[in-house]
């Protein structure tokens, strides 16, 4: 974007993982055990180390001013700190302006990890759309059990600190055999089944349900039709006929 001075592009993608991904999520989910994990601290500086480099061409004198902060508080690994990830070139330097773009290695990338995360933060999100029909505040602990596969269970389960402070709730039973309890605030993904431990009115919540069944047996119809409409299937790029497809099997 900021080769071809697509600033805006830029902007907008910045403010979208600095804002969703580092504070909504990130920091969120260590917050309970960051305090106690070398490793996350230095995962955590890492991430604010380049956020700031990113940052840096749109907000030169903030992120100048914060760079010297982090400086201080977590020196990179090669001024004898505890900053930086292997595999991942973030050179020290005093000042942020004279610092060089960070460099990943490809194999960083970890798609069964993305996967299940992007699962987790699903279910999470099901957990809050279930109490916001359930009138309870985001503050209050409520438990919940999860109709899950036993990948995403155990997942989990294996990151319980994070997903239970972002969710707010202690769980009760997880698993690809787990029940709905007879009173419970309902909500259904394909990832996930979440039951939220509380009694609602049965008739509000069926009302709800029958709007949202409306709305996706509309949007089933019409991706039926473009797919059964023959100039749409072989004129379209084969990408977007099949982005159609996905949406259809959702």
């Amino acid at each position: 974007a900021l080769k071809k001075y697509y600033l805006h592009r830029y902007a907008q993608s910045l403010y979208a993982f600095i804002w969703n991904d580092v504070c909504d999520w990130y920091i969120e989910a260590v917050k309970p055990t960051v305090q106690r994990d070398p490793a996350q601290q230095r995962v955590l500086a890492t991430v604010l180390d380049v956020s700031l480099r990113l940052l840096h061409p749109a907000m030169p004198f903030i992120t100048e001013k914060l760079w010297e902060h982090l400086n201080a508080t977590a020196p990179a690994a090669a001024s004898g700190g505890s900053r930086g990830v292997e595999g991942l070139d973030c050179s020290a330097n005093d000042l942020l302006c004279h610092a060089a773009w960070p460099k990943a290695d490809d194999a960083l990338r970890d798609a069964g990890a993305e996967s299940l995360w992007d699962k987790m933060q699903t279910v999470v999100t099901m957990i809050r759309e279930a109490r916001k029909e359930a009138k309870l505040p985001l503050r209050q602990k409520v438990e919940v059990s999860i109709k899950a596969d036993d990948a995403l269970a155990a997942a989990i389960r294996a990151n319980e600190p994070a997903f239970t402070t972002l969710g707010n709730v202690t769980i009760e039973a997880i698993g690809p055999g787990t029940d709905k309890p007879e009173h419970a605030v309902v909500s259904v993904r394909p990832v996930a089944e979440v039951y939220l431990h509380q009694e609602v009115d049965a008739s509000a919540q069926k009302e709800l349900l029958q709007k949202r069944l409306s709305e996706v047996e509309k949007n089933v119809k019409a991706l039926t039709g473009r797919l059964n409409n023959k100039g749409y299937t072989d004129k379209a790029p084969a990408h977007l006929v099949q982005e159609t497809r996905d949406k259809l099997a959702e």
